[in-house]
C-alpha cells in the first residue's frame, strides 16, 4: 500500500484526494522542464498525481525513454492505480532487456501480486533474480514475495480475490472520500470519514477537507460527537473503555501533501452523558506518529491500550505497542510487542476481549498481496505465532482496521475500493478506502480425537455434538478413523462428547470464535486419556486358600505379538500387588514362588468390564504347591481305635479330623488350667494356630491333594504315594506301631474312595502305587512325655500332638 518514505495509513488518503485537482496548462515546455517538475513532485513533494501527469507529458516529447515510463508507472502505483501501473509496466518490459532493470521486474511483480495474478508475478520475479546484483536492497522482499506466490498457487488454487464474507457498506465510491476504521458502539458502529470539500484550489498544499466521526445504525448515517473534530486535523481511530466510560481517538496534523503525524487523545464520559476535556496521553512521542488506538481487557481483568507507532527503537517502519490503562485515561510506559512486529509495517491493532485475540494488519509476513489481517493470542510468556486470517477475509489488496462485535459474530474491515464516479483522471482505478462488513460464516469443523499418550488418531468412537443455542444434537459412530465434519456457527458454543472403548470419555464445551481463517475447515483436536485401571493382584496358596506371602508377580505388557515390557514386583511381607493397566491392552500375568507351580494368565479388560467393575479391579491368583511337597495330617490321641477299624474297615481321615478339631477347647483347657492368665493367653493363640491351620486345614489339604493326583493321572503320569505314620511315645512301642499303621489306613481309604474311585482304578492298572511305613514312636522327640499319669503333657500338650500324624509324599515316576 505504501512505499518510499510514507509512514502512516492516513498519508494515503491524500494521494486519492489530489486526483483531479491539477490541470495541465501547457505542452510547450521542453522535455527537461517536464522531467524536472515531475521529479520534484515525485521525490520531494510526493505528489504522485501531479508527477504522473508531468511524466505523461514528457512521453509526448520522447516515448523511447524507458526511465520516463517507469516513473510514470511508479506514480500510478503509489496512487494505488494498479491496473494503470500494470499496463505501463507491461509496456516497459517490452523494451530491450538490456535497458530493463531488476527493480523494474520487482515492481511489476509487486503490482501483479496485488492484482492476484500470482503466476505473472512469479515470472517477473524470476527475471528480477536473474538481473539483481549481490546486495540488492529489494532481494529480501523479492524472496518473501516469491514464497507467498508459490504458497498461494499451491495451497489456494481456487483463490478468487473476493472474500465471500465481506459486503460493502460505505456510502460512496468517490475517490475524493475515504471511510475507514469502524468499531462497535453499543448495537451500532462508529467510523471515520475524510472528504475534500473544495476541489478548486490554487494552492495544492492546503487542500480544504472535512474529517469527522460517523455513527451508522438502522436510522441512517449521522455525524457523531462533532465536538471531537478539530479544524484542519484528521480524526480517526476511536476505541472505547468498557461500558463506554471513556474513549480514545486520534488527531492528525497534515505535514505536507502526503505525510501526517498523529497523536492519541482520551476523553471521559460525564455523568450527564457529555464528554470531558481532551487528554493528550503520555504515550505520544513528539515528532512521530502514535495512532490506531484499541482498548482490550486480558483474562486477569487488566485494561491495555494497543496502538501502532513509527517511533525510534522499533523493529520496522511501524510497530505494535501496548500500554496499561491507568486512572483518568492515562497510560503506563508502552511496551513493544516484539514477537509480533516485523521489519515492515504492522498497524491497526484490535483486541477482542471475548476471545482474547489480537488482530492487526501487516506487510511483513505472508500475505495475499497488500496488508493482510493476522491474529495472535496472549500466552504466559508472550504471544502465539501470528496466523493469517485467510481467504475468508484477506484479499490481494489492502485489508485494514479489522474489528469485531462483542460476540464476535460480525465485524468490519477497511479495504481499497473500486474506481468511483468522481474520479475523472488519467488514473481512473486509483480510488478510495471503503468500509465492508464481515459476517462470521458457518464453518466446516472436524472434531478429531487423539490418544493422549501418543497422539495417534482414535479409530472407533461414539461422537455427539449439541448446539447449546438450539439444543439440536448430532450423533455419529466413527469407524476406521473417519471423523466427520459439522457446520458450526462461530458465535455458538457446542457441547462435544466422545466415547471410545479403552479411553476415558471426553466432555467439553467448544467454539471456534478464536480460530483464524487459515483454510476452508477448522480441525479441533481433543485428547482422550487411555482408561487406566488400578489392578490389585492377591496371591493365595491354592491348597490352603491362605494368603501366600513372598510371591513374585510379573505383569508383562505386550507391545506387539513378540515383544513385551516387564513390570515385576515381589512382596515378602504380604500377598497384595498393585499395577496400573490400560483398558483393552493385552497383558500376561505370571505369578511364581519357590516350591510352587507358576501361574500364567492372559489379562485384558474391556469397556464392559470397566462399566461393570469400575476402575479398581481385583483378581485372585492361586498358586499350587507341587505334589512333591509333603502333607502332614494330625490325629487325636489313640485314634483310630483298633476296634473301630476292625468293625468299619473303611474309616477315613476326614471323619476323624472333624471329630478331632471339635476337641480343641478340651485340649486347651486340660493343658492351660494350671497356668496363670498371662501364659494362658499366649498358649491359647498357639493352640488356635495348630488346630485351625494344621488340623482343620489338613482335611482341605487332603482333598486338594486327592484332586491334584487325579489330574496328574489324567495327564498320563505314573505316581508313587508314600504314607508315613507316626505316634507319640504314650503306650507301648508295638501298640504305637499298629496305631501308626491304622492311621495310614484312614488316609489310604480316603484316597481310594474319593473322586469316584479313580485312584483305586489306577492302582489296579499299575499307574499308581502306595508305599507305607508305620514308624510308631520311633521318631518321636525325646522331650515328649510317655507318662500315662501325666495326660496334661503326654496327651494334651502341643509337643505330643504334633507327633500323632501321617505324612504324605507324592512322587511322579515319568
Amino acid at each position: 500500500m505504501r512505499n518510499f518514505n510514507t509512514h502512516t495509513f492516513y498519508k494515503l488518503l491524500f494521494s486519492f484526494l489530489l486526483i483531479g485537482t491539477f490541470q495541465i496548462n501547457s505542452f510547450g515546455q521542453k522535455l527537461e522542464n517536464w522531467l524536472k517538475a515531475a521529479d520534484q513532485s515525485f521525490y520531494v513533494e510526493k505528489d504522485y498525481r501531479t508527477a504522473f501527469n508531468f511524466y505523461q507529458a514528457a512521453t509526448n516529447y520522447d516515448s523511447t525513454r524507458v526511465d520516463i515510463w517507469v516513473k510514470m508507472a511508479e506514480s500510478a502505483r503509489n496512487m494505488q492505480g494498479l491496473q494503470t501501473a500494470r499496463s505501463i509496466y507491461d509496456k516497459v518490459l517490452r523494451f530491450p532487456d538490456s535497458v530493463i532493470t531488476a527493480e523494474n521486474y520487482f515492481y511489476s511483480a509487486w503490482i501483479y501480486v496485488r492484482l492476484a495474478d500470482y503466476n505473472s508475478a512469479q515470472k517477473n520475479l524470476q527475471s528480477y533474480f536473474r538481473k539483481a546484483k549481490e546486495g540488492d536492497p529489494l532481494k529480501n522482499k523479492a524472496l518473501m514475495m516469491e514464497g507467498s506466490c508459490s504458497r498461494i498457487i499451491k495451497e489456494y488454487a481456487n483463490y478468487t480475490n473476493v472474500p465471500g464474507q465481506t459486503k460493502k457498506i460505505s456510502t460512496s465510491n468517490d475517490c475524493l472520500e475515504a471511510e475507514f476504521g469502524a468499531v462497535a458502539y453499543k448495537n451500532d458502529f462508529v467510523y471515520a470519514k475524510f472528504s475534500e470539500n473544495d476541489r478548486v484550489t490554487s494552492n495544492k498544499d492546503s487542500i480544504a477537507f472535512v474529517s469527522n466521526l460517523r455513527l451508522m445504525n438502522s436510522q441512517g448515517d449521522t455525524n457523531w460527537l462533532p465536538q471531537l473534530a478539530v479544524p484542519n486535523k484528521l480524526i480517526s481511530g476511536v476505541t472505547f473503555l468498557p461500558e463506554n466510560t471513556g474513549l480514545y481517538y486520534c488527531l492528525c496534523d497534515k505535514v505536507n501533501l502526503m505525510e501526517v503525524r498523529c497523536d492519541i487523545f482520551f476523553r471521559k464520559y460525564n455523568e450527564n452523558g457529555g464528554i470531558g476535556e481532551p487528554l493528550k496521553i503520555s504515550a505520544n512521542v513528539s515528532g512521530f506518529s502514535t495512532q490506531h488506538p484499541a482498548v482490550g481487557k486480558d483474562n486477569n481483568g487488566k485494561l491495555w491500550l494497543y496502538f501502532s507507532s513509527n517511533r525510534p527503537g522499533g523493529k520496522g517502519k511501524d510497530d505494535l505497542y501496548r500500554a496499561a490503562v491507568l486512572e483518568n485515561g492515562e497510560v503506563d510506559v508502552p511496551e513493544n510487542l516484539v514477537t509480533l512486529n516485523t521489519s515492515e509495517e504492522d498497524i491497526t491493532p484490535f483486541f477482542h476481549s471475548t476471545t482474547q485475540r489480537l488482530y492487526f494488519s501487516t506487510q511483513g509476513r505472508f500475505t495475499f498481496g497488500g496488508y493482510d489481517v493476522y491474529a495472535s493470542s496472549p500466552t504466559l510468556n508472550g504471544w502465539t505465532n501470528p496466523m493469517n486470517m485467510g481467504v475468508q477475509m484477506n484479499a490481494s489488496s489492502d485489508d485494514l482496521f479489522f474489528s469485531l462485535s462483542e460476540k464476535g459474530t460480525n465485524g468490519w474491515l477497511t479495504v481499497r475500493g473500486e474506481k468511483g464516479s468522481s474520479c475523472t483522471t488519467e488514473v481512473p482505478d486509483a480510488c478510495c478506502y471503503n468500509l465492508v462488513s464481515w459476517e462470521m460464516p458457518l464453518r466446516k469443523v472436524k472434531i478429531l480425537a487423539r490418544n493422549a499418550s501418543d497422539s495417534s488418531t482414535i479409530r472407533e468412537a461414539n461422537l455427539s455434538v449439541q448446539s447449546l443455542t438450539s439444543g439440536t444434537t448430532e450423533k455419529v459412530d466413527v469407524s476406521y478413523g473417519n471423523w466427520p465434519y459439522f457446520s458450526w456457527n462461530s458465535s455458538e458454543n457446542y457441547a462435544v462428547g466422545v466415547q471410545s472403548d479403552g479411553f476415558d470419555s471426553y466432555q467439553g464445551e467448544l467454539n471456534i470464535a478464536g480460530y483464524p481463517f487459515t483454510g476452508d475447515t477448522v480441525v479441533i483436536e481433543v485428547y482422550l486419556n487411555p482408561t487406566v485401571i488400578e489392578l490389585q493382584v492377591l496371591t493365595f496358596d491354592d491348597r490352603t486358600k491362605e494368603a501366600l506371602n513372598g510371591t513374585t508377580v510379573n505383569l508383562l505388557k505386550w507391545i506387539d505379538t513378540k515383544n513385551s515390557v516387564d513390570n515385576i514386583q515381589t512382596n515378602e511381607k504380604g500377598n497384595s500387588f498393585t499395577f496400573s493397566v490400560i483398558q483393552n491392552h493385552k497383558y500376561k500375568l505370571v505369578a511364581s514362588k519357590d516350591n510352587y507351580e507358576s501361574v500364567e494368565k492372559d489379562i485384558s479388560f474391556t469397556f464392559s468390564d470397566v462399566k461393570g467393575l469400575g476402575k479398581k479391579i481385583t483378581i485372585e491368583v492361586y498358586l499350587k504347591p507341587p505334589l512333591s511337597t509333603p502333607v502332614a495330617l494330625y490325629f487325636d490321641n489313640d485314634i483310630p481305635k483298633a476296634k473301630e477299624m476292625k468293625i468299619k474297615g473303611t474309616e477315613n481321615y476326614v471323619e476323624l479330623s472333624n471329630t478331632y478339631f471339635n476337641q480343641k477347647e478340651s485340649f486347651i483347657s486340660n493343658f492351660t488350667k494350671v497356668l496363670p492368665e498371662d501364659e494362658k493367653f499366649i498358649l491359647n493363640e498357639q493352640y488356635d494356630l495348630f488346630f485351625n491351620r494344621e488340623v482343620k486345614m489338613g482335611t482341605v489339604s487332603l482333598e486338594y491333594l486327592s484332586k491334584a493326583i487325579v489330574a496328574k493321572l489324567g495327564d498320563g503320569k505314573k505316581l508313587e504315594i508314600t504314607l508315613s505314620g507316626f505316634a507319640s511315645p504314650l503306650g507301648s512301642a508295638s501298640s504305637n506301631k499298629l496305631l501308626s499303621d491304622r492311621r495310614i489306613k484312614t488316609i489310604q481309604n480316603y484316597l481310594l474312595q474319593s473322586n469316584q474311585g479313580k485312584l483305586a482304578e489306577s492302582v489296579k492298572n499299575g499307574q499308581l502305587k502306595f508305599i507305607t511305613s508305620a514308624y510308631g514312636e520311633n521318631k518321636s522327640k525325646k522331650q515328649v512325655s510317655d507318662n500315662p499319669m501325666d495326660k496334661r503333657n503326654s496327651v494334651f500338650s502341643l509337643v505330643a500332638s504334633v507327633e500323632r500324624r501321617v505324612e504324605i509324599l507324592v512322587k511322579i515316576l515319568n
